[in-house]
């Protein structure tokens, strides 16, 4: 609305002009697609790092996995030592009663049932520790299990160098890279594409209060430059 509440014949609505005008803006360059390709690219780029931190995951948690299944095996050793030592220990008591050991022998048992004892003791916390690591690689704070299964004796069988040359070419992290440069491609081409001024076209009814006529209203506008902050009607 423009012409209204002034002075003589434009006092309050009677000289206004109302116009109703649509307009639309018509981007050049291809800015458009430009910009959905690069959308797309970031979005391919958004799922390369997932998987790589999938991988990421998934490795830290089998070798949580196996750090505490040895150190469950190497405790239950320890155990059988303690129990191995022990046994000597007595046999070698049997022995000094016997008259066929000397004291000192008693003593050399005591120690090493001590040093199996010990060493079963920082098995033991050492194996607390990995089954936390465990369960922190899936967010859990408390250990909800009391063991974990498998045979670290069985290997399989290598994998050909063939398909271990495909795992290196699908691996996320170095296949990120090919759809990087793309990206950063489309970015560029986007950003040429900015230098062309975009044009914005318009139309509309125009009303005159004064004479109640009507008139049709035409517009077509370019910025003066790379920016949509200024223009030319």
């Amino acid at each position: 609305v423009e012409d209204f509440a002034g002075s003589g014949s434009r006092q309050g609505f009677r000289g206004a002009q109302t116009t109703l005008r649509l307009s639309q803006l018509l981007e050049l360059g291809g800015k458009r697609a430009k910009r959905r390709d690069a959308a797309l690219l970031e979005r391919d780029l958004a799922g390369w790092d997932f998987e790589a931190k999938r991988a990421t995951v998934l490795t830290e948690t089998t070798r949580a996995f196996i750090g505490a299944l040895s150190s469950q095996q190497r405790l239950a050793l320890a155990r059988e030592l303690v129990g191995i030592a022990s046994e000597s220990l007595r046999a070698v008591g049997a022995s000094i009663r016997a008259g066929a050991s000397s004291p000192v022998e008693r003593l050399r048992a005591r120690v090493v049932v001590a040093e199996a004892k010990a060493r079963e003791r920082l098995l033991e916390r050492e194996l607390r520790s990995s089954y936390h690591a465990l369960a922190a690689s899936w967010g859990s704070t408390d250990v909800t299990f009391s063991s974990v299964r498998g045979d670290l004796e069985q290997l399989e069988a290598l994998v050909p160098f063939e398909s271990l040359l495909q795992g290196v070419a699908a691996n996320p992290d170095l296949a990120r890279w090919e759809t990087e440069i793309q990206a950063r491609e489309a970015q560029l081409s986007l950003a040429r594409a900015g230098r062309i001024p975009d044009v914005r076209v318009g139309a509309g009814p125009r009303y005159y209060s004064d004479d109640d006529s009507a008139a049709a209203v035409v517009e077509l506008s370019v910025p003066d430059g790379p920016s949509t902050g200024g223009g030319a009607q």
